[in-house]
């Protein structure tokens, strides 16, 4: 049984709604004033609270309700208001801004049964909602058990992650070097291990008479493994012994020079520990294999996978490769959806990092369980912890961090980010030891930084480092033209799974004209599902996804003469090389052209593809009946497209 809470200055009037609640079925608990109300909610528990606008003497209603959802363990309970009496629109503006979640007015109020009908429905639901968070809040705490039991255990067999990740080959520097044997590109480790500047110099000047030119020579189509040379000391450097690895890199890409190869490079004094930590057991992933899975995510993760030919995606490209050249954080705006995560791992792969690529969505953690999943904790600094645990700000060391939604990162976390930022160092929960660390931050948000830094819910120092370097990621309908080369692309990546080749022409053309409010990631989705549900072969408009279908059907189609509607048609022809696809269709019939038309060429128009363009404009309009979406339909163009050519050239 539900009890409901009513608080009413009317005795009379308290005494009909609370029969009128009772007949309902629920319990009712009655008070006359507002202080009474108040104690009545704080010592039972309730499920709805009706509250009467117009209390009389003492404290108005709207205060009262504000006091209410004061009260902490009172915010999910929802608050009814209603006026007996004829009210402003000011009262009932009071009334929501106090927190209210329904107001009745005077003539509302006869049907407050049903009103409290849904709304017990809804609190039911929201009650459903958080035992269903709780669950999984109990669940996700039985994992990060279960995860510190592993790394306990891990630990007591004596193969430290460190360690593990040395014995693997996870290289100590990395060099690019062209067919001349010239050094194109180093990362930090390379640059300690052979000392300076390493860009543009010669391996033979960096290695002198070690025989590692011509190991990496000799790497022209396979990889080469196990080359040791020892590296004298010079300068206060100490001498080391290194073991190397080629791999020539082959690639489709003409942009990218033919020739070149990357070596990595281990220290093999890191090495000989690492084996003895290890005590000789295998390790997890061979320095072979680990060169080719680099080479395979620098291959997919790269400035040209960012697909669009439009200015926006243009300019994101542009923007990538400019931050090779630019340290510090980097924050990534734009909408859900829109790809920030996959430009972040372009960002990384396209780098010098040679750590790990990690990434959090920030919201997805309470404060407690992000503060240590970020920066980790050592041995006994709470109840159940059982063991040192690195957070991920110091397992991404050497590499990127990605963070996604960083508006949603609690007050303090920031201040904690921001030390990392300004310091170089991180402090875990238990020691005030601090921990160097060299890792780049690479955060999104889809929202505005700014706006919550100017309410006081975001640092405005922070806001300042993450500023250093900026990229805007443009949402999907502000670069519409990229729709076709994006469904190239995933259907060329579903098509193969589900024996999928094409898309009808109509399909193609109503994703043109759709808004994408998902983005990018709705249009993947979107392909996802048509490539399941395509039968011979081919997506047609009925294998989209509900929003599409409903605009198609929305969509003036009648306007359009049947001879001119696009009939087939691949949204890739097998015989040609781009997105373009063939539209068979007619002409209408003479007899129904006019005497004069607007659009004819005739030998006294310049030669200009603008004169062709507008006349092309006007004879489309014409066909259509001058209507606009029928136009850009039969013109195969979006509607934003065929509005700016419209007041370019003056249609009205």
């Amino acid at each position: 049984m539900s009890h409901i809470l009513v608080i009413e200055a009317d005795l009379a009037e308290l005494r009909i709604i609370q029969s009128r609640i009772a007949n309902l079925g629920h319990d009712v608990v009655c008070a006359e004033t507002g202080a009474a109300g108040i104690v009545e909610a704080r010592t039972n528990d309730v499920d709805l609270i009706l509250l009467a606008a117009n209390l009389g003497a003492g404290v108005e209603g709207t205060e009262v309700c504000r006091r209410l959802k004061a009260i902490p363990r009172l915010v999910s309970v929802p608050i009814l208001m209603y006026c007996r009496t004829n009210c402003s629109t000011e009262l009932c503006d009071r009334a929501y801004d106090a927190g209210c979640e329904a107001f009745l007015t005077k003539t509302q109020v006869p049907a407050i049964e049903r009103v409290i009908s849904v709304m017990m429905r809804i609190k039911a639901r929201n009650d459903e909602v958080a035992e269903q968070n709780r669950a999984l809040e109990n669940e996700n705490r039985r994992l990060e058990e279960e995860s510190r039991a592993l790394a306990d255990m891990e630990r007591q067999l004596g193969r430290p992650n460190v360690a593990a990740a040395v014995g693997a080959g996870r290289p100590d520097g990395v060099l690019v070097v062209d067919g001349q044997g010239q050094v194109r590109q180093a990362d930090r480790g390379a640059c300690e291990l052979l000392g300076g500047q390493l860009e543009g110099r010669s391996l033979g000047t960096l290695a002198p008479n070690s025989g590692l030119e011509a190991f990496v020579r000799d790497a022209r189509n396979e990889p080469r493994d196990g080359f040791r040379f020892d590296l004298p000391g010079r300068g206060g450097r100490q001498g080391r012994a290194l073991l190397a690895s080629v791999m020539p890199v082959t690639t489709r890409d003409t942009a990218i020079e033919c020739g070149r190869r990357v070596v990595l490079l281990l220290d093999v004094g890191k090495r000989k520990l690492s084996d003895e930590m290890l005590g000789g057991l295998e390790p997890a992933v061979t320095r072979q294999q680990l060169g080719a899975l680099l080479e395979a995510a620098r291959t997919i993760f790269r400035p040209s996978s960012f697909i669009g030919t439009t200015d926006d995606a243009v300019s994101t490209r542009k923007q990538i490769i400019a931050l090779n050249n630019r340290p510090g954080p980097v924050l990534i705006r734009g909408e859900r959806g829109a790809g920030k995560e996959f430009v972040a791992r372009i960002i990384h792969y396209n780098g010098n990092a040679t750590g790990s690529f990690l990434q959090i969505r920030v919201g997805a953690l309470t404060p407690g369980s992000l503060d240590k999943e970020l920066f980790g904790y050592f041995k006994g600094a709470f109840e159940g912890a059982v063991a040192d645990r690195p957070g991920l700000v110091l397992l991404s060391n050497d590499g990127t961090l990605f963070l996604s939604e960083i508006g949603d990162l609690p007050h303090e976390l920031q201040v904690k980010l921001l030390e990392v930022l300004e310091q170089g160092t991180v402090q875990r929960m238990g020691k005030r030891r601090r921990e160097r660390v060299d890792v780049r931050i690479v955060a999104s948000t889809s929202r505005d930084l700014r706006v919550l830094a100017r309410e006081g819910k975001f640092l405005p120092a922070l806001l300042a480092k993450l500023s250093t370097n900026v990229l805007d990621v443009a949402p999907l309908r502000a670069r519409i033209a990229d729709v076709a080369p994006l469904v190239d692309s995933f259907l060329a990546r579903f098509g193969s799974r589900f024996e999928v080749e094409s898309i009808e022409r109509d399909a193609l053309w109503v994703m043109a004209q759709y808004d994408w409010p998902g983005n990018v990631a709705e249009l993947e989705d979107c392909i996802e599902q048509a490539c399941r549900r395509a039968e011979q072969g081919l997506v047609r408009i009925e294998h989209l996804t509900r929003p599409l279908r409903d605009l198609h059907a929305e969509l003036p189609a009648q306007d359009l003469i049947p001879a001119l509607r696009p009939t087939a048609l691949c949204a890739t022809d097998p015989g040609s090389n781009g997105s373009q696809a063939r539209v068979l269709s007619e002409t209408r019939p003479a007899a129904d052209r006019l005497e004069v038309q607007s659009w004819t060429i005739t030998q006294d128009d310049p030669i200009s593809f603008d004169v062709y363009e507008k006349k092309a404009l006007l004879r489309a309009l014409d066909c259509c009946g001058g209507d606009k979406l029928a136009t850009a339909r039969l013109l195969n163009v979006g509607k934003s497209t065929l509005y700016r050519k419209l007041k370019r050239f003056g249609i009205s």
